[in-house]
C-alpha cells in the first residue's frame, strides 16, 4: 500500500515537471514570436523612414523645379516684351516701302526710314579694306549707313574726314541733309559706298575725296584711274552730281610740295572727266591757297583739316548750287 502511494507521488511529480517544462517552452515560444514580430516591425519602420526621406528629397526637388519654372516663365515674359518692343520700333522705322529702283520720290513730303537687314556683313568685307586704318570707326559708320537710312534727301555730302567734320545740316537749315563723310576714306573706298548713298534718293550729291589717296602714297595716274572708275560707277539717276576739288595741304606737312602737285594734276584730270559726263566740278583751290599753292594757315587746324573759317569759305562756293532752288 505504501509502495502504491510512493509510485503515485513520483508520477505526480513527473507530470508536474513535464507540465512546467511545457509551460516554459510555451513561454519561450511566445517570447520568440514577440521578438520576430518586433523585428518585422523594426524593418517596416526602417522602410517607412526611407520612404519619408525619399519623399522629403522629392519635395525639395519639386520646390526647386517650381522655382525654376517660375524663373523661366518670367524670363520668357521679359523676352517676349523685349521682342515686341523691337518689332514696334522696327515697324516705326521701316515705314511702308523700300525706295524704288528708279529712285523716284515725287509727291513724297516725309522721309521714310529703312532698316536694310540684307546689308548686314562681317567686319572683314573685302570691299572695304583698301582705305582706312585698322581700328578706326570706318567700318562701324559704313555698316550703319548701309543698314539704316531714310529717303528722299535734298543733299548728300560724301567723302572723307573733310566732309565728316562739318555739320552740314546746320549750315543749311530747312533742307534734308545727309553727311556721308567717313574719316580715312579714299577714292577707291568711296566706290562700294555709292549703293548705300543712292538708297537715300538724293536730289544733289556733293563729293570731296582724294587727299587720303595721295597721303597714302599712290601716284597721280593711279588715283586718276580710280577717280574715273568712281565717276563711271555713279548710277544714272535723277541726281545732280558735284565734285569738289582736292584741297592742298599746308606747307608744314611732310612732302607738302609733292602732295600739292599731285592734287593739282588730279584736279585737272577730274575736271575734264566731269565735263565729259555733265557733272559740275567746283574748283576752290585758288581761294584756299597762298602764293605757293599751299593751304592757308587760317583755314586749317593741322595742315589738312579745316577750321570754321575754312568751312565758311567752302560754303560760299556751294551756296549757288544748293540755294538756287530756294531762291527760285
Amino acid at each position: 500500500m505504501k509502495e502504491k502511494k510512493s509510485s503515485a507521488g513520483i508520477m505526480f511529480a513527473c507530470a508536474a515537471v513535464v507540465l512546467l517544462a511545457l509551460l516554459c517552452i510555451a513561454e519561450a515560444l511566445q517570447i520568440r514570436w514577440q521578438m520576430v514580430q518586433a523585428e518585422d516591425l523594426r524593418h517596416e519602420l526602417e522602410k517607412e523612414d526611407e520612404v519619408i526621406s525619399d519623399t522629403a528629397e522629392l519635395t525639395a526637388l519639386g520646390k526647386k523645379a517650381e522655382e525654376y519654372k517660375l524663373t523661366m516663365e518670367a524670363y520668357k515674359d521679359e523676352r517676349d516684351g523685349m521682342e515686341k518692343e523691337i518689332e514696334d520700333l522696327r515697324a516705326r522705322l521701316e515705314g511702308k516701302e523700300e525706295p524704288s529702283e528708279s529712285g523716284s520720290s515725287e509727291g513724297s513730303d516725309e522721309s521714310t526710314v529703312v532698316i536694310n537687314e540684307s546689308a548686314l556683313r562681317t567686319y572683314e568685307d573685302p570691299r572695304f579694306q583698301n582705305y582706312a586704318g585698322k581700328g578706326d570707326n570706318y567700318d562701324t559708320r559704313q555698316y550703319m549707313y548701309s543698314t539704316i537710312y531714310s529717303y528722299p534727301t535734298d543733299v548728300v555730302f560724301a567723302g572723307d574726314s573733310l566732309v565728316e567734320r562739318c555739320s552740314w545740316d546746320e549750315l543749311y537749315p530747312g533742307l534734308n541733309i545727309k553727311n556721308r563723310g567717313i574719316g580715312g576714306d579714299t577714292v577707291e573706298g568711296l566706290v562700294p559706298r555709292l549703293e548705300s548713298i543712292f538708297k537715300t534718293q538724293p536730289k544733289k550729291l556733293f563729293i570731296m575725296i582724294g587727299i587720303n589717296s595721295i597721303l597714302g602714297g599712290k601716284d597721280s595716274d593711279t588715283i586718276i584711274s580710280e577717280y574715273k572708275y568712281l565717276l563711271d560707277e555713279i548710277p544714272d539717276e535723277d541726281c545732280e552730281i558735284y565734285i569738289n576739288s582736292i584741297l592742298p595741304v599746308a606747307s608744314t606737312q611732310t612732302h607738302a610740295g609733292d602732295i600739292i602737285l599731285k592734287a593739282r594734276d588730279i584736279n585737272e584730270a577730274v575736271k575734264g572727266m566731269c565735263e565729259e559726263r555733265g557733272y559740275t566740278f567746283i574748283d576752290m583751290n585758288e581761294a584756299f591757297s597762298n602764293e605757293d599753292w599751299a593751304l592757308k594757315s587760317e583755314y586749317t587746324t593741322d595742315g589738312v583739316h579745316l577750321t570754321a573759317a575754312g568751312y565758311k569759305l567752302w560754303k560760299s562756293y556751294l551756296d549757288p548750287y544748293i540755294l538756287q532752288e530756294e531762291e527760285d
